[in-house]
């Protein structure tokens, strides 16, 4: 993945951590613990999906289940950007799926 892409995601990650409500600091770093400030599951989930919604990518309860530190997240939204980029059409694929499956839905209803 290319540097501005990753600087990027790191200071979208701090900026959502930051943001987050029970958070008292105002520095992140890569090597905190997320329980350590004050960053619960809930929380967790808040910023993932924040993450997901700016990035145009899908994180999995169990991805968000297994961060533990800033870097987790981190790491986690490399793979996933380094996946979308390597794989450009399948994002594409799977919403044409969506739209044949919507279409056939729609068709049914009509023929009745």
């Amino acid at each position: 993945m290319n540097s501005e892409l990753s600087a990027s995601v790191k200071k979208k990650v701090f900026e959502l951590i930051l943001a987050s409500p029970n958070v008292k600091i105002t520095e992140v770093n890569t090597e905190m613990n997320l329980e350590a400030i004050k960053v619960d599951s809930l929380e967790a989930l808040s910023v993932s999906m924040d993450l997901e919604d700016a990035f145009d990518v899908e994180i999995t309860d169990e991805e968000v289940s297994n961060f533990k530190k800033v870097n987790d997240i981190l790491t986690c939204m490399d793979t996933k950007l380094l996946s979308k980029q390597n794989n450009p059409d399948e994002h594409a694929i799977s919403a044409s799926a969506d739209e044949v499956t919507d279409t056939k839905t729609n068709a049914s209803k009509v023929i009745g």
